[in-house]
């Protein structure tokens, strides 16, 4: 019996050389500009403020990894002194999560940390346009925005759907100056959202289409986009995106619970940090018989004669675009394995995997990851 919904409003616009129709959709808005400092620098940028040339209110292009409240405080101030009624975010996930929460907040009062503490977010809004510029965090057809309180050392995610952009231009070009730690690591953060999407307690027949297309584009193209194929790279952008659709409405799992607390006390790349814990955690789901069947569907679909065959792939590709296997070369020592297990527990999506996560499980696997 089936009980489940669906919900992805965002008007998506995809193709080569698409980031240059970004003029059409303002209008005469007064725009706030919203990147980051290498973005910035970027010829692409230079375009996109060309074509937008005299509706630009102001340019914001501070924000770092892992965006902390206060730097979203320092958006939404210039947002609201400059009287733009439309952000545009162009860059990676931490840029298009604030982005989002920028369009939002901008319209409220108060600071950011209140609503991550639990502020009742409005129902209004500035017009927003979301452009990815990696292959990877799908944000720019999420209803979430993650962000970082470093006075709790936490970080905390925005869920409502005020947060869904209007409008999100996938363009691969966009994609081509990613290097190739920055290209591997955030293609398998989409590997994740796709499979956690998957083994999801939440999934339904839409998301694991969804998720089997995805992984299927990103095992066949992650190692040649790595490497500079311009076909591979825009398998990845799809992949990404159709990733972000399926995830967005189960959310992530248990790799994405534990890699909040290695981010937050050990500054490993979000993507790293969900891609170390993936190929055990494959392992780990499959043992039970039900979610087994279910992976044995995605390797078939993947070409692959079941879901040792695909995992085996999965652990082949992670040596290949050269992530690192080791959490001890991170700064993580076997005395710290009992907080993370501690905090990734205590996170509730670890909950929506369909086998159970035990504590042992998860201390087994961290430890083994040392």
């Amino acid at each position: 019996m089936y009980d489940f919904s669906f919900q992805s409003p965002v008007k998506s616009m995809a193709g080569r050389g698409k980031f240059r129709s970004i003029g059409e959709f303002t209008g005469s808005k007064k725009i706030l500009l919203i990147s980051d400092k290498i973005i910035s620098s970027m010829a692409f940028y230079g375009e996109i403020k060309e074509l937008l040339k005299g509706r630009i209110a102001g340019e914001f292009a501070g924000v770092m990894p892992n965006p902390e409240c206060e730097m979203v405080d320092e958006a939404v101030t210039l947002c609201k002194s400059c009287g733009a009624d439309c952000v545009i975010g162009i860059g990676g996930g931490s840029v298009l999560d604030t982005a989002k929460a920028v369009a939002v907040l901008s319209c409220e009062e108060g600071k950011t940390a209140d609503y991550m503490a639990g502020k009742a977010l409005g129902r209004h809004r500035q017009e927003l346009i979301l452009v990815p510029t990696t292959a990877g965090t799908g944000s720019e057809v999420t209803n979430v925005s993650v962000l970082t309180d470093p006075k709790i050392n936490k970080k905390l995610s925005l869920v409502d759907p005020i947060l869904y952009g209007d409008i999100a231009i996938i363009d691969p070009c966009l994609t081509e100056t990613m290097p190739k730690r920055v290209a591997a690591a955030s293609g398998f953060d989409a590997l994740c959202h796709a499979i956690e999407a998957y083994w999801n307690i939440r999934t339904s027949p839409l998301c694991e289409a969804l998720s089997m297309e995805a992984v299927d584009k990103i095992v066949k193209n992650i190692y040649p986009a790595c490497n500079g194929d311009g076909d591979a790279q825009e398998e990845m952008v799809i992949a990404s995106y159709i990733a972000g659709i399926s995830f967005n409405q189960t959310r992530t799992t248990v790799c994405h619970a534990i890699s909040y607390k290695l981010t937050s006390d050990y500054g490993i790349d979000h993507g790293l940090a969900c891609a170390f814990t993936l190929i055990p955690f494959l392992r780990y789901e499959s043992e039970d018989p039900a979610v087994k069947a279910a992976l044995d569907r995605m390797g078939r679909y993947c070409g692959f004669s079941g879901s040792e065959a695909l995992i085996d792939e999965i652990d082949r590709l992670y040596d290949a675009v050269g992530l690192p296997r080791h959490l001890s070369d991170r700064g993580v020592k076997p005395e710290d394995v009992d907080a993370i297990v501690d905090a990734g527990m205590a996170v509730p999506i670890t909950k929506l995997c369909k086998r159970e996560v035990t504590r042992e499980a998860m201390h087994r696997i961290i430890t083994d990851l040392l």
